[in-house]
């Protein structure tokens, strides 16, 4: 298993039973196993050991390998074994230096007794050489033996006053990394002293802010003990969690804003500020409390600062109800200090009140980005006249501009239309404040671009928000100024101004629609461009020593990846970034128009979706394949063009996705390319354009996923029996199935789609690739979870592949009458569902199942916990999906009557959004059918039902509902209402 092609997981838990079997039992199998099979195990792990390229995987290996070795080089049984390592520690390759070292911990007994003549000179100096070896990086384990005196030796350094700032700064990230990377270790600390002793430190560091703000004090670039503090407190509390972290963080900020000093005051509200968004929303309101109080102009300027700064972080993580709850308060406080006339700031500097409006407006920012806009609406006036005062006051700092426009950008993308009643007011302004950074940076040469691009990010957002009815009037003269500054000497040179203008491109381009497409020729050359530079470069070992060297590049990152080392150009990483997530989001909004430059997108694209280190290009790349798929089909259909080039995109795009399925390693991610594969297949015109063999290969690429999903659910739940969890590990092991659920029900659904757009096409694939896997999944005594995915496959296949799924009712039916009846309540849904679909699709091939099927539902809808809140789901689809009955028409329409009695009376089951297909089904088809057609008082109550629905659902569900009909049910429904 563990040389076979199975997964990293398999593998892995595959060594680390070898390791049980062969020496821990309590029989070894390896006292019982002949000379040759030990033999050929000990050559097999070394074999498998020298090409193992998972970390995971060689760590285990390596840990069997020194087990085994332990207990067998004392008796000479291991020869091979010393050579090999000696000549893996010299090696080139980093895994084989990592795995001898590994096995020489694991036999450091032998090697102190047996070769101690050696010591002094080849065994030192290969240590030695290791020490020093490039390769190495911080790993919290290999402390555990001395983890306790390690954090000691760290908390008194860090402690030490009279210390340099660098030498205490780097003693607490030691104590934050430790946290990091052992967090549960941290949690098992005796009477939580961890935390007791270490948050402390952080708070201390805070203290170390200066009494008067300096004149670079926004722009430095220094790291502070402040900064540290802060950042050490964030970093720590949230790996930690809160059950271990608050009651120590609470205790400190009330002691320490009790001080009467206010550098404590200042660490109080700065401590308050790291820890906002793990406090659970009980506790809120003290905290809101604590921080009003502060904002009083009797504290400390830089008190009064931080308040204002924790009024926005509040506001970003615990909004949108801190802002229902506090809107009023909030406001007027941060207008306040946004007025320079406010009794606030009578007696504070000119500097000082700079600094106060520009923390307000960011505060202001944050509170409009998470807030409901009818919440905001009673204060827009007030909050605009203030904003535009803010720019408009002579010496008003670059800074509070900045800030400023940022808010009014907020403010209408809260507001989205019905900022239009703004309109006039604010984009002449705004407007005049372009023209003049414009005129500043063709004048001045230290000029800043900074709020050239705030600012035309803020005429992009208002046109978004307005729309192009209200913002088509300036549309033209805006875009001839971005095609200006496009071609401007100041657009090359400055990637602040390239970054703003790439993105008001695609903001007007979604605001424009099918209107912008003239203006392509001018943005995608550099978007392309853009999207198209290396931002990561392979380096020899020559390279990486330069680089590690020479450390004041802080543009620069140097990652291991694959085994190669490979330097990065953040800045043009994330510039590439921007360019691609502009690339997806302009091809969906232009469709058609998009056309063009289609092919060349894609071809840019594509190798990005698994080349990238960049999640968010990775990302994006994969976003907008259904995207293109759709222009080409559009534009095919719009000119009757043939479609074989849908085709090829299609196969191109869906090939693309498949191995970028199999080597994405973030779940996230696995599942965005699944809804994109779904997507691509959706947006193909005509359907169905897939052949069986190209079906099979997506279906078999899905089912790789899948046994993927349910590998890694087999370890944790093997870990869990063999571990004891602490109760954030718990939480975090939760999380994770509900990934992975989250995963499986896509995975579902996508492979549903298949069979949607197939139809009976799909259903040879389905018996080829799915079939025995679904009947292996629904056994009785498989997971609750996994039977219900399997139902939900065979109700796809029963809804959509028509008569080739009827002729298996055999197959289908036992498997769902057995799903039906069990506890778990969405597998007992989905079976109800899959039922009814086997008695509307099979017609009279359902008939020998029907007697026992009616029985068992009937069992299903009176049992006691029919109605239950859990259950109710169930029971709807148990009745529903079996109507109209068709055999006893007198007992057919009593049920039909008490139906329309409980439409009329506004049941439960109407405003279940879920079932209101099925209800308007049941109706139309009863009356094509023609169950009643001399039963005027039947059709009467069917009549009056239908209305009550149309009144009680929104116009778009009934649309949906009358696409999904067939003809003949449409028709019966005109000549009842005619």
């Amino acid at each position: 298993v563990i040389r076979s092609p199975a997964s990293d997981d398999v593998r892995g838990l595959a060594a680390v039973l070898l390791r049980r079997v062969l020496l821990r039992d309590e029989v070894s199998l390896w006292c019982n196993a002949s000379d040759l099979t030990q033999h050929s195990v000990k050559n097999d792990l070394l074999t498998v050991l020298t090409h193992e390229a998972n970390p995971s995987i060689r760590r285990k290996l390596c840990d069997t390998v020194g087990e085994l070795a332990s207990s067998i080089l004392e008796e000479g049984e291991w020869d091979e074994l010393l050579p090999c390592m000696f000549h893996w520690i010299t090696s080139a390759n980093v895994a084989h230096r990592e795995s001898a070292l590994r096995v020489f911990e694991m036999i450091s007994l032998f090697i102190a007794t047996a070769m101690s003549d050696y010591f002094d000179t080849t065994i030192r100096q290969l240590f030695e050489t290791c020490l020093i070896d490039p390769a190495g990086h911080p790993h919290a384990s290999f402390f555990k033996p001395c983890f306790q005196d390690l954090v000691r030796m760290m908390v008194t350094i860090a402690q030490t006053t009279s210390a340099s700032f660098g030498t205490r700064q780097l003693a607490m990230e030691v104590l934050v990394s430790i946290a990091e990377n052992a967090p549960a270790a941290c949690r098992r600390f005796p009477h939580n002293s961890f935390v007791e002793v270490v948050f402390p430190i952080a708070f201390g560091l805070m203290l170390d802010v200066p009494d008067e703000m300096l004149e670079d004090d926004e722009a430095n670039d220094d790291i502070s003990n402040v900064d540290v503090g802060s950042e050490s407190l964030q970093r720590m509390a949230q790996a930690i969690g809160f059950k271990k972290s608050l009651s120590t963080c609470f205790r400190l900020v009330t002691s320490f804003a009790n001080h009467g000093d206010w550098h404590y005051q200042y660490a109080a509200l700065l401590g308050l500020t790291q820890i906002v968004e793990i406090i659970p929303p009980a506790q809120v309101p003290s905290v809101v409390d604590h921080v009003f109080t502060h904002l009083s102009p009797t504290f400390h300027p830089r008190v009064l600062s931080v308040a204002l700064d924790a009024l926005g972080q509040l506001a970003t993580d615990h909004g949108p109800v801190f802002q229902e709850q506090y809107h009023a308060q909030t406001i007027a406080m941060l207008l306040e200090y946004m007025a320079l006339s406010a009794p606030a700031l009578a007696q504070a500097s000119w500097k000082w009140k700079c600094h106060f409006q520009a923390h307000a407006a960011t505060s202001l920012r944050y509170f409009i980005d998470t807030c409901h806009p009818e919440v905001m609406d009673p204060y827009l006036e007030s909050l605009l006249t203030a904003l535009f005062a803010m720019l408009s006051t002579a010496h008003t700092s670059r800074s509070v501009q900045e800030h400023a426009v940022a808010a009014i950008s907020s403010i209408a993308g809260c507001c989205g239309p019905s900022f239009a009643r703004f309109y006039d007011k604010v984009l002449p302004p705004l407007k005049q404040l372009l023209y003049a950074c414009l005129a500043e940076l063709t004048t001045a040469s230290d000029a800043s671009t900074m709020l050239c691009g705030i600012t035309l990010e803020c005429i992009s957002l208002v046109g978004l928000a307005v729309g192009p009815d209200v913002f088509g009037a300036d549309a033209d003269e805006v875009l001839t100024v971005m095609t200006q500054m496009q071609h401007s000497t100041q657009y090359a040179d400055d990637e602040i101004l390239r970054s703003y203008l790439l993105q008001a491109w695609a903001r007007l381009c979604k605001t424009l629609a099918e209107g912008f497409a003239r203006y392509l020729p001018v943005v995608m050359p550099s978007l392309l461009d853009a999207a198209m530079q290396q931002a990561e470069f392979d380096m020899d070992d020559d390279e990486e020593n330069g680089m590690m060297a020479d450390d004041d590049d802080e543009d620069v990152q140097i990652a291991h990846i694959n085994d190669k080392c490979v330097s990065i150009r953040t800045s043009l990483l994330e510039e590439k970034a921007t360019a691609c997530q502009m690339l997806s989001s302009m091809v969906g909004d232009l469709k058609e128009a998009f056309f063009p430059y289609v092919e060349q997108v894609t071809t840019v694209l594509t190798p990005l979706m698994t080349d990238s280190v960049h999640t968010e290009i990775r990302a994006a790349s994969i976003s907008a394949m259904p995207s293109l798929v759709l222009s080409v089909s559009k534009h095919l259909h719009v000119t009757n063009g043939d479609y074989s080039p849908v085709v090829q995109m299609l196969e191109y795009t869906l090939g693309r996705l498949l191995n970028a399925l199999s080597t994405e390693p973030e779940l996230e991610l696995q599942m965005t390319i699944m809804q994109s594969i779904k997507m691509c297949i959706a947006h193909a015109a005509p359907t169905g354009l897939l052949n069986h063999a190209q079906l099979v290969q997506l279906v078999e690429g899905l089912l790789i996923v899948l046994a993927e999903s349910f590998q890694r659910r087999a370890v944790r739940r093997a870990r869990k029996a063999i571990e004891e969890l602490d109760e954030e590990e718990a939480e975090e092991d939760m999380d994770n199935d509900a990934t992975e659920a989250q995963l499986q029900f896509i995975l579902a659904d996508c492979i549903g789609s298949l069979a949607k757009t197939h139809t009976h096409v799909f259903f040879p694939v389905f018996q080829e690739t799915l079939l025995d896997k679904v009947l292996e999944m629904v056994q009785p005594h498989c997971l609750p979870e996994d039977r219900k995915l399997a139902v939900y496959l065979v109700d796809d296949i029963l809804e959509h592949t028509g008569p080739s799924a009827v002729a298996h009712l055999d197959t289908f039916v036992p498997m769902l009458v057995d799903c039906v009846g069990s506890e778990y309540p969405p597998l007992r849904q989905a079976a109800s569902f899959g039922l009814g679909l086997c008695a509307t699709q099979g017609g009279p091939a359902f008939a020998p199942y029907v007697t026992q099927t009616v029985e068992l539902l009937w069992q299903l809808v009176h049992a006691p916990d029919a109605y239950d809140p859990m259950y109710v789901n169930a029971t709807d689809n148990a009745w529903l999906r079996l109507l109209p009955m068709r055999g006893d028409l007198e007992e057919s329409a009593a049920v039909i009557q008490r139906l329309c009695a409980a439409i009329q009376s506004k049941h439960r089951i109407v405003f279940d959004a879920t079932n209101v297909p099925a209800l308007i089904s049941v109706l139309a088809e009863s009356i094509s059918a023609q169950l009643f057609a001399d039963q005027d008082d039947v059709l009467h109550d069917i009549q009056m039902a239908l209305r009550s629905l149309r009144e009680l659902i929104p116009p778009h569900v009934m649309q949906a509902v009358w696409s999904s009909m067939s003809p003949t049910q449409q028709q019966a429904l005109h000549a009842l209402f005619a």
